[in-house]
């Protein structure tokens, strides 16, 4: 594997706090439209046909832009800048963004042709795509840490300060739930691909598992499961005298891969000990942001802890990204 590295003043040297993909969208023959694509000439239909050698993605950060890039592979890759969209109207940092599953949309924003009377104009920037605000939504007093899509893109979960999740349904610019099961900050939210769950994870150092239920044509979330600690074996210590302790302060780069616990020593099956699955409130990240794999067999959810030896403040602890299976997020 070859690797290029390119160095771009992505947002005037400010902190970026978001990165997305737009979607590979296979061509599609039918002239019908959607409120969520961009608007394309007649008999285009609703998007365009997959370039492998290209894709886009967009970047968000501390200026209060959003900017659309292309990454075009192959022996000469680069990076092109194509559009940046700016809420002037409402500018803010811009902690998330997202585009939407079919593609064409970001966030809220959905692309035009050039010329659009519509289109958002922004100063002193050369502009190769032209965009304009599709949709506002307004729930939620307090800051948004995290968004989501449902794999149709019929809904839209955001995580707040206030300690909730609201979920929208786009296409009726509504908020059809406001779920208040965490105790702080909401800082991760993703969709379960197969449409069954919304997951969630707070600063509370819980992960959140909501099922989904359909209620007339929309759809409702309610707790199946809350994932705060794990029962593991207590182990011994093997260690020879007057090794060195391991520090008390967490690794980033510790060893966490193939790992059952953090011991040393062999387990002890007749003690148990219950663990705590994830970091508190101080953890030095901003975000907590878990996503399902592509087929939903697996959820990945960072701010993960390993206890290792010890008691109490002896204990040695890891970062870890927890992987849990389809079969036992709703246990």
């Amino acid at each position: 594997m070859k690797v290029t590295t390119h160095e771009i003043q992505w947002h005037q040297k400010l902190p970026i706090f978001s990165v997305d993909f737009e979607p590979p969208q296979p061509s599609q023959t039918s002239s019908s439209s959607s409120s969520l694509s961009p608007t394309l000439p007649p008999g285009q239909g609703l998007s365009t046909v997959v370039d492998h050698g290209s894709c886009r993605f967009a970047t968000a950060g501390g200026d209060q832009v959003v900017r659309v890039w292309r990454l075009s592979d192959g022996p000469a890759a680069k990076i092109e800048f194509l559009a940046e969209l700016c809420n002037r109207f409402e500018p803010g940092v811009v902690n998330c963004v997202r585009w939407s599953p079919s593609g064409g949309a970001l966030n809220v924003w959905s692309e035009v042709q050039s010329g659009d009377q519509s289109a958002m104009e922004v100063d002193d920037v050369e502009q190769k795509e032209h965009w304009r605000i599709l949709k506002t939504f307004r729930g939620s007093a307090s800051d948004m840490y995290d968004l989501a899509w449902s794999f149709d893109g019929r809904y839209i979960a955001v995580g707040c300060l206030d300690h909730s999740c609201l979920v929208w349904a786009v296409e009726e610019n509504q908020c059809i739930q406001k779920i208040t099961e965490h105790s702080y900050f909401v800082q991760g939210l993703a969709f379960d691909p197969l449409g069954h769950y919304l997951a969630s994870q707070s600063g509370d150092r819980s992960l959140n598992v909501y099922k989904q239920t359909a209620v007339g044509k929309r759809v409702a979330f309610s707790l199946l499961a809350r994932h705060l600690n794990a029962t593991v074996p207590k182990c011994s210590k093997s260690e020879p005298d007057g090794a060195a302790k391991e520090s008390e302060d967490p690794k980033p780069d510790a060893n966490l891969v193939g790992t059952d616990n953090a011991c040393d020593g062999p387990p002890q099956p007749n003690e148990l000990a219950s663990v705590r699955l994830f970091h508190d409130e101080t953890l030095p990240s901003f975000f907590r942001r878990l996503a399902f794999s592509p087929d939903g067999s697996i959820l990945a959810a960072p701010a993960g802890l390993i206890e290792g030896d010890g008691e109490g403040e002896q204990s040695t602890l890891r970062y870890a990204v927890h992987i849990f299976n389809r079969g036992d997020i709703g246990r």
